[in-house]
């Protein structure tokens, strides 16, 4: 067996109830590290939006006719709402709407994403509905996130950043601690420390590996959430597929990165075993 991979066997069955809890506390550190780093590309709103509340993927918006009476937009709702394919719908008034378009609209969820363009074709039908409209499904732009909330990530990018080094330290401290009559056994068998090291550094890879892709799955997942309807207006970029996997790819980068520098720390605690 490759002596790199026996030690680093090794090194786990020393891991103990403190020492694992630690490498967790790094790894959910590393986790959140690269969440703040992925909000720089989903986070914002499209830029050039129109102004006033803008309809969600997953949301038919309904225009009616401005000759309407307040009757027979009521009897409209009524005959939206009491559609089993509909989940819910809300009235916006014409001030609420793009500048200058005369009349209100209807926002319809539908209760089945799937089967959202047959809805829409059966709403265009009804009478004193003038237009339907389904907002795009993904979206390819720029969008802008404010200077406040762009301080904000940078912050917290520099306080977790030094959090994971900080309980990469303690957590390699305390795994090494478990391990160190063996480190001593070794070292004084004439092994090399750095035949040490990489194990070492090796564990912290894989924390960071693990960090990444667990961040990759809930990028994807809430990725195929907004494509189905469910996402919020401040984070367009999650429509956008060439964003997340912009996103997703750096991350596992930086997690492989700083996986590797919080293994890098716990390595240069061998030193402490020579005597």
């Amino acid at each position: 067996m490759n002596p790199g991979v026996f030690l680093f066997r090794e090194l786990l069955g020393a891991m103990r109830v403190k020492s694992g809890l630690l490498l967790l506390g790094m790894i959910a550190l590393i986790f959140i590290f690269l969440a703040v780093f992925s909000c720089f590309f989903i986070l914002g709103t499209p830029d050039g939006s129109p102004p006033g509340p803008t309809a969600s993927p997953g949301e038919i918006t309904c225009y009616v006719s401005p000759r309407l009476s307040t009757d027979e937009i009521q009897g409209i709702y009524r005959r939206l709402i009491e559609r089993e394919d509909v989940a819910a719908v809300t009235y916006v008034f014409a001030g609420e709407l793009s500048p200058g378009r005369p009349g209100g609209a209807f926002r319809v969820r539908a209760a089945d994403q799937r089967k959202i363009d047959a809805l829409a074709g059966d709403l265009e039908k009804m009478d004193g509905i003038v237009e339907v409209a389904i907002p795009a499904r993904t979206f390819s732009g720029d969008i802008q996130l404010p200077p406040a909330v762009r301080i904000g990530l940078l912050i917290g990018l520099l306080v977790s950043g030094l959090s994971i080094l900080l309980i990469a330290r303690i957590a390699f401290g305390e795994l090494l601690r478990g391990f160190s009559p063996e480190i001593r056994l070794l070292l004084l068998s004439g092994t090399p420390e750095r035949a040490l090291q990489g194990p070492v550094i090796g564990l912290g890879v894989v924390s960071g590996l693990l960090a990444s892709i667990v961040l990759i799955v809930v990028l994807y997942v809430i990725h195929a959430s907004a494509l189905s309807g469910a996402v919020l207006t401040a984070a367009a970029g999650l429509l956008d597929g060439s964003r997340v996997l912009t996103a997703s790819l750096l991350s596992l980068l930086l997690g492989l990165l700083m996986g590797g520098l919080s293994g890098l720390l716990g390595a240069s605690l061998l030193s402490r075993f020579h005597d």
